[in-house]
Order: C-alpha cells, then structure tokens, then sequence
C-alpha cells in the first residue's frame, strides 16, 4: 500500500575537527502517496543527505521524518527507526550488483536473506514478476558482467521491486548510462513506478531528469529548498536567479541593471550592454515601486532575433549552433553569454532582440529573489 513521507523542520549538522558544519536547513516536505518527487540540486546541496535520512543512513540533527503513519526519526522525542524497519528500498548509482551471482540470485537476494524466510516458491515468482516489468526475463541467468550498464541499472532496480516496500529512495540512478540510454531508461522507470504505484523520491542534478521524472521537484542549494512545484510551474516561475540559472538548458538569460528613463521617457533597463527598453506596463510598475536596480530574466526561446533597432535591445550575434530541431544562437556580451533559441537560422552579426513582453522576469537586484 502506498504511503505518504513527511518531513517537519529537518536540520542536519556534521560535527568535525574544524566544528559544526550545517548541511540542511528547516527542511518540510509534505509527498504524497504514489507520488513520484524529484530532489534536484547541484553537487553539494544536501540532496543524497536528505535521502539518506529517509532510509535511516543518517539521523536528523533536529526535526521528524514520519513515512506513512509511522515517525521514524525524530530527535527530539528520542525516536529513530532503523533502516531495516523502515521498508524502504534504495537504487544507487551504482549497480552494487553480486559478480558471482546470477541476475536471478541477485533479485531474489533481499528475500533469501530475510527472517524468517519467504517459501522458495513466493520467491521464484516475485523474481519472475520482477524481471517481466523490467523486460529482463531472458538476462535471468546470466551474470553481471555480461550485461550492459542499462540492462544491469534495471536487474538493480528488479532488487528493490521484489521487496515491495513501502516507498522507493533513488539516488542517481541513471548517471552512468549514455545519454540515448538514459532517454530510453527515464520513459521505462516512469511507466514502471505509475504500473506500481509506490511512492518513489527520486535524487539527481539533472534538470532534464528532474522535469521530465517528476510529479513534483523540490530545488535545493546549499541545504536549503529553493523553491517547491510543478516542473511546468517551476519553469515559468522561478522564485529566485537561482532556479531561473538552474532549471531550463540552456539556461534563462539575466540582465541587471539600473531602472532609467531615456532621452524619449521610456522606461529602460541600463545594463554595462546597453539600454533594454522595458515594456510600458512593466517599466510603469518598476517606476511605481521604486526599483532602482533589478535583474531582467528571459528565456532563450522567448527572444526572436530581428533587424537591429527593431526590438527592445540591439547587439551581435557571435556564433550559431545547428542543434537538429532548433539554432541556438550566443550572443557574447560584458555581463554575460546570452542564448536564442530559433526556429529559422539566424546570421551572425548585428542584430536586435525583441522580447515576448509577457514572458520577462523581474528580480531584485539584492536579494535576487523574484519581484513578480
């Protein structure tokens, strides 16, 4: 049966030689059951921490992980379950697969080794059912070395299906896979955990990974959440410059600068490139909140290259890439690289930039915080 996990202001500290390191910071997280949520950060923000408390690997310093109706860790009260007792399984990185176990042995081994132990027929047809939903009935008695890399991640995933726990922790999974390979295992792993439906938290710095896997994505940097959604909605509305940098490929484009009227009055963004004449209703609202300074996000496929002078920001276009569906075209600038994305193949050179008016971010230049 499908459960639910919370997570209630979880810290997380390391105590070392040089002192107290804070990795995660007033973590809450509500997911729901058959849920699929995606933790998505760079190297370093805490993700796999945050999964290894899940499992019972690392204890909280402060805060509760309830999984179903169940507190598994909470300091505070002197609570922690061990991992064993938690009924979750985990997929890593690694296969951690037995060499001299066939793919059959190695499905089968959470059940051989649990106590008392399941009836070798029960067995012999979770193992079965397994390799069925993964398509792997046909690897059953080879061994591991003479699979490849997707067919031994699936035998991997077949480990943690047999045990039928209550929630999937996935770490990784698909890191080492080539990127044609890792396409092809996204789809296969999606239609898998809607077949089960078992509540599945999923970790990777993969924004593609992240919005293409999950009912949800909480962001995460420095130990902290940056913002909680949707993938579509994380997408078109980042919270901060962080989300915005982070989540899309290429990225969003950032502007900062000084909110000023021109010779004519208009309301522009004066950037160290130039002046980005700001849409009326846009620059009025900037005027009236007394912005004096903000950062002006766009992304690559919201900005159609046009003849100089024609659109909100003149510059030149350096290099264009040739990408199968689409070009994307870098324009190399003082405060940065900036990316079009275009449908019809743009020529270097000069160029204006005319922004979709109803698809530019606005953040504050202090806090870089979103002022939408």
């Amino acid at each position: 049966m499908a459960c639910s996990v919370e997570l209630k202001n979880v810290d997380k500290s390391f105590f070392t030689l040089r002192g107290r390191v804070d990795v995660m910071r007033g973590i809450s997280l509500h997911i729901e059951p058959r849920e699929l949520f995606v933790l998505l950060g760079p190297s370093g923000c805490g993700k796999s921490t945050l999964l290894n408390m899940i499992a019972g690997l690392e204890k909280p310093t402060a805060g509760s992980i309830t999984i179903g109706d169940a507190v598994v860790a909470d300091p505070g009260r002197g609570v922690f379950i061990d991992p064993f007792r938690r009924n979750v399984a985990m997929v890593f990185q690694s296969y951690a697969l037995y060499p001299h176990m066939t793919v059959r042995a190695n499905i089968a081994f959470p059940l051989t080794n649990l106590k008392p132990r399941p009836p070798a027929g029960d067995i012999g047809r979770k193992v079965r059912e397994a390799a069925r939903l993964l398509r792997i009935e046909e690897l059953l008695d080879r061994k591991p070395a003479e699979l490849s890399g997707g067919q031994r991640q699936r035998v991997a995933i077949g480990r943690a299906v047999v045990r039928e726990p209550k929630v999937f922790l996935m770490d990784e999974p698909l890191s080492n896979l080539d990127a044609q390979l890792r396409t092809e295992m996204r789809a296969q792993l999606k239609e898998l955990q809607r077949r089960l439906g078992i509540t599945t938290v999923y970790v990777t710095h993969d924004q593609m990974e992240a919005m293409t896997l999950g009912d949800r994505i909480a962001v995460l940097n420095e130990g902290v959440i940056q913002q909680l959604g949707t993938p579509a909605g994380v997408y078109a509305h980042p919270s901060n410059v962080f989300v915005a940098r982070f989540v899309g490929s290429p990225p969003m484009n950032l502007f900062e600068g000084a909110v000023k009227r021109d010779e004519n009055t208009r309301v522009v963004l004066r950037t160290a490139d130039g002046d980005i004449l700001l849409p009326e209703r846009l620059g009025a609202d900037l005027v009236a909140q007394g912005k004096e300074r903000c950062i002006l996000g766009i992304r690559p496929e919201h900005i159609e290259p046009v003849a100089a002078g024609q659109g909100n920001f003149d510059s030149r276009i350096s290099v264009v890439e040739n990408v199968g569906s689409e070009y994307l075209a870098s324009l190399f600038l003082k405060s940065g690289h900036i990316v079009v994305r275009a449908q019809h193949e743009p020529q270097p050179g000069p160029a204006g930039l005319r922004f979709a008016s109803d698809r530019l971010h606005v953040f504050d230049a202090g806090a870089r915080s979103s002022v939408e």
